[in-house]
Order: structure tokens, then C-alpha cells, then sequence
């Protein structure tokens, strides 16, 4: 019979976590550190660039409509410049075309409340909080680090099951980068989920899939490297 030994680090740290003092300090030290850390990482420069991009062209015109009309309003065809001005109050009374549930929506409305619509921080912070897979720009950001796998935690609700493949699909197909989904199982807070957990390929198709929502499953599945290969190399 063999026996592992630790290393002298496994040691020193074995030593340390056996004080109660220190061991208070990392429980409760650890996490409140991560999230220093994600603080940082995600709300520096976020005011940066000050103008409307990718589809902040339309959630964040369509939370600030929501917040004013009670639904979403359209636009004329130059609103990105008077919103980049800090005045956005070109919006008609006329419904938008929806295209996007609004529980995102609603989320970026509260950063407009809070800070403003004329600040860019305010019209993301909510979103990088609680939204990053709906903006292209996060997956993108990942992409440039050589992400090989995309993964993200979401509550997609029964009806965005296209909503869903749409956001993962395209991320993956995009960046040439496979993509993963652990969607909520059940209900939250009177959401009900869609479920479809699952991965994708850097074609954007669908390599495997849970089933509904309404019940915890595991999902095991093979990725390819050379498959990612393949697909980055014909880009």
C-alpha cells in the first residue's frame, strides 16, 4: 500500500487551517477577496467607450422606454446620437418591434435609474452584474484571451428556448470556441425554467443537450480539441 505525502506547502497550510483564527479568516476572507477581484475586473473602465455598442442599440433604448412608457417604444433612425449626448429623449410613443424578453431590459432600466441614462456605467453595470451571455462583447472579451470553452450559468424561462440557442449558437460560431450552458433547473422566484442545458459547437450547432426544465440533470460530453482546431484554422 502507498501512501501520498503532502508537500511542505500542504503542510504549512494544514498547520495554518487547524487555528481556529485563521481558519475564520479564509471562510469568511476567500470569497469576500473573489469578489474584490470580480468587482475589479468587471466595473473598471466600464464606462469605456462612451457610445452605444453592439446591441446596447437595443436593450438599453428599450430599458429606457420600459422605465418611461411602461412598454417599448421606437425610435428615430438617429436616437444613438442624441444617447450618446446624454439626452435621450427622442423616443416615440409608438411600440418597437420586440425582439428580446424583457427581464434583461428591466435590469439595465435600474442602472439608468440609478445612475443616469447620459452615463455609459449606468446603462451596463446591471448587465455586468447579471447579464454578461446577452452581450456580445463579453464572449468576445473572452475570445481575445484564447478562451476555448465559453461557459456561463443563466435562468433562460420556458419560451426562450430559441433565445437560448441563438445566444450560445452564436457565441460559439462567432469566436470559433465551443460554448456551454447550466441553465437553471425548476422554478425561481415564479420563473419557470426552459431547462436545455447543453454545449455547442464552434459551428454553432448543437453537440448535446439536457432535457426540460423541470428537473436536475447531468450532462457528460466529450470535447474535441481537433475539432476546435479544425474550425480556427478555416476562419
Amino acid at each position: 500500500m502507498i501512501e501520498l505525502a503532502g508537500s511542505r506547502l500542504d503542510d504549512a497550510w494544514h498547520d495554518l487551517m487547524s487555528r481556529p483564527g485563521w481558519r475564520a479568516a479564509w471562510t469568511w476572507g476567500g470569497p469576500a477577496l473573489v469578489m474584490v477581484v470580480a468587482i475589479l475586473s468587471r466595473l473598471v473602465g466600464l464606462g469605456h467607450p462612451h457610445e452605444l455598442v453592439f446591441d446596447e442599440t437595443y436593450y438599453v433604448k428599450d430599458a429606457f422606454t420600459l422605465s418611461q412608457l411602461g412598454y417599448e417604444g421606437s425610435w428615430p433612425a438617429d436616437a444613438n446620437l442624441a444617447f450618446n449626448a446624454g439626452t435621450p429623449t427622442g423616443y416615440l410613443t409608438a411600440p418597437s418591434f420586440v425582439a428580446h424578453p424583457p427581464v434583461g431590459k428591466w435590469i439595465i432600466a435600474a442602472g439608468l435609474a440609478l445612475f443616469g441614462a447620459g452615463d455609459p456605467f449606468g446603462w451596463r453595470v446591471a448587465v455586468a452584474i447579471c447579464f454578461d451571455m446577452a452581450q456580445p462583447a463579453h464572449a468576445m472579451a473572452a475570445a481575445e484571451q484564447r478562451t476555448d470553452l465559453y461557459v456561463g450559468s443563466a435562468l433562460y424561462t420556458t419560451g426562450e428556448e430559441r433565445r437560448c440557442d441563438l445566444h450560445f449558437g452564436a457565441r460559439a460560431m462567432d469566436h470559433r470556441m465551443f460554448a456551454a450552458l447550466a441553465n437553471y433547473a425548476g422554478t425561481s422566484g415564479g420563473l419557470i425554467s426552459c431547462g436545455g442545458s447543453g454545449v455547442w459547437r464552434p459551428s454553432g450547432e448543437v453537440l448535446g443537450r439536457a432535457g426540460g426544465g423541470e428537473r436536475e440533470e447531468l450532462l457528460v460530453i466529450e470535447l474535441d480539441r481537433g475539432e476546435l482546431e479544425a474550425f480556427r484554422r478555416a476562419a
